[in-house]
């Protein structure tokens, strides 16, 4: 405890001076200076883990040999550190209502982590419902995993899909499950784009926004999409949005994150298309911006006022010509 304590004391004085230091001196050679001072953060930060996990092993054993469970007041408890936490921070146990007047009961949020547990065409399987049913409860709001809007999107083996309705069953067991112990159950939707490998989509050539391959090794080339196919993807998402309603969750979240589908529609490295969804920034937002309308007139048709909606976005990718700060701030 008394390590992480001190680890977590370290990262906050580190913050407060990186903060201090670049808005003094915003120049090439602060830039380098930050660099070998994230490189040294991420070395304290494994070391205190590894001291965390040493104690952690200390209570596993202390637990086998005396076949009980600490008290909070352990030198051993991992409790302890918990309550250092909460606190400290009280508010994060506190209800959280949103703009839509919807109440979380905390401000503990599970973000959506990729398991590759899916069943080989997208189908949700039992390990998967139990996962999330096994995390819900302590945590306000739980975002499962992306699923795929379309059978040309999925980024990853095992991935899990809500491009067709006989999806919806499988899905309907995860939000069940979640709202069962208390939580929020949000679902996360993509497409992958032009990252999906074409041996996960049965040999076929990606879609993208333009026939550009992304900068990674091995990286297929895509195929663009015409403009009624640029149409028909928007309605994709919107159906997508549909399903998830319908299987009972409490809302999606839009992942326009990652390099994804709709990330490389904004993106001038991804999207060199000379029609009304490419060239100037207002076209290129135009994609994002219409999956955003076309899932709010879902919302409004087929959920309440309840239902949540939310957007991932990364501010900066390392492309060149890429999204920089100022294109996620415009």
């Amino acid at each position: 405890a008394m390590h992480v304590k001190n680890g977590f004391r370290f990262v906050i004085g580190y913050i407060h001076y990186v903060n201090e230091l670049y808005l003094i001196n915003n120049t090439k050679e602060v830039s380098m200076l930050l660099l070998v001072l994230n490189s040294f953060l991420i070395n304290v930060i494994i070391l205190v883990t590894k001291k965390a996990l040493y104690y952690w092993h200390d209570l596993r054993d202390y637990q086998i040999q005396t076949k009980t469970i600490p008290s909070p007041n352990s030198q051993f408890s991992i409790f302890k550190i918990w309550s250092v936490i909460m606190t400290s921070h009280p508010r994060i146990l506190r209800p959280f209502t949103l703009p839509n007047g919807t109440e979380l009961k905390n401000r503990l949020l599970m973000a959506p982590m990729t398991t590759c547990t899916g069943y080989f065409d997208g189908t949700v399987t039992s390990e998967l419902v139990e996962y999330y049913r096994a995390r819900a409860g302590s945590i306000g709001t739980i975002i499962v995993e992306c699923c795929f809007i379309d059978d040309y999107g999925l980024a990853f083996p095992g991935a899990i899909g809500i491009d067709n309705d006989e999806k919806v069953a499988g899905l309907a067991k995860i939000a069940a499950a979640i709202k069962a112990e208390g939580s929020k159950a949000i679902l996360q939707i993509y497409h992958g784009g032009r990252m999906v490998d074409p041996q996960l989509i049965g040999g076929r050539q990606p879609v993208a926004p333009s026939a550009i391959a992304a900068p990674r090794d091995g990286a297929a080339t895509p195929r663009a999409l015409s403009g009624a196919e640029v149409e028909g993807m928007i309605a994709k998402f919107g159906e997508g949005v549909r399903r998830a309603i319908q299987a009972g969750f409490d809302g999606v979240e839009i992942h326009g994150a990652n390099t994804y589908l709709i990330q490389q529609f904004y993106s001038p490295n991804s999207n060199q298309r000379d029609d009304e969804w490419g060239g100037s920034r207002d076209n290129r937002a135009k994609f994002p911006l219409a999956v955003l309308d076309i899932t709010h007139k879902m919302a409004r048709q087929c959920a309440d006022d309840a239902f949540i909606i939310g957007y991932r976005f990364s501010p900066e990718e390392m492309e060149v010509p890429g999204i920089r700060f100022a294109d996620t701030m415009y």
